[in-house]
C-alpha cells in the first residue's frame, strides 16, 4: 500500500523540507506504521477525516502531493484543486490528465527532485488556475456535456 500510493516518497520528500508541514491523511492499513518510524517531525498522520476537516485541511495547504503509482481518476487530486491547491505528481494514470498544465510532476523516485518540485509548487502563483482547471474540466455540468457529446455522437 505505501509503496503504491508512494507514501515512502512522500516521506523522504518531507526529510528534504522541515521548514514545511506534510500530513498524511485518511485511511491506510498496518504497513503505515513502518512510515511512522521513519517520519520527521515535520510529517504528520491525521487518519480518517471528516469531510468539513478534509476541506479546512486542503484550504489551508498551498500544494497537494500524490505520488501514487497507479491510481484510478484521481478525485482527492480534483477536490484538492478544487480548494487552489497546486499539484505535484508521478506521471502515472489519470494523474497527468487530471493536474494538466498547471502540475508540477516527478519522473522518477528521488526524494530531492519531489522536494524541488514541492518547493516551486508552494512558490508558484497556480492555485486560481488549479481551481479553474478542474472547474473549466471537471464539473458535473462540463462532464454531462462531453458525455452527451459522445453519446449523441454514436448516433
Amino acid at each position: 500500500y505505501i509503496y503504491r500510493k508512494g507514501l515512502n516518497l512522500f516521506v523522504e520528500a518531507a526529510k528534504e523540507l522541515p521548514e514545511f508541514s506534510f500530513y498524511i491523511v485518511g485511511g491506510y492499513d498496518d504497513s503505515i506504521n513502518l512510515l511512522k518510524e521513519i517520519a520527521p517531525p515535520n510529517l504528520h498522520f491525521t487518519g480518517r477525516v471528516s469531510d468539513d476537516e478534509l476541506i479546512k485541511l486542503y484550504n489551508s495547504s498551498s500544494v497537494y502531493c500524490q505520488f501514487s503509482i497507479s491510481e484510478s481518476f484521481g478525485y482527492a487530486l480534483a477536490e484538492a484543486m478544487s480548494c487552489g491547491c497546486v499539484p505535484v505528481v508521478t506521471r502515472n494514470a489519470s494523474l497527468p490528465e487530471v493536474a494538466g498544465e498547471v502540475g508540477y510532476y516527478i519522473d522518477n523516485n528521488d526524494p530531492k527532485e519531489a522536494a524541488e518540485q514541492i518547493k516551486r509548487a508552494a512558490n508558484s502563483n497556480l492555485s486560481k488556475r488549479s481551481r479553474d482547471r478542474i472547474l473549466k474540466c471537471f464539473s458535473a455540468i462540463n462532464v454531462k456535456r462531453k458525455l452527451l457529446d459522445i453519446v449523441l455522437g454514436c448516433r
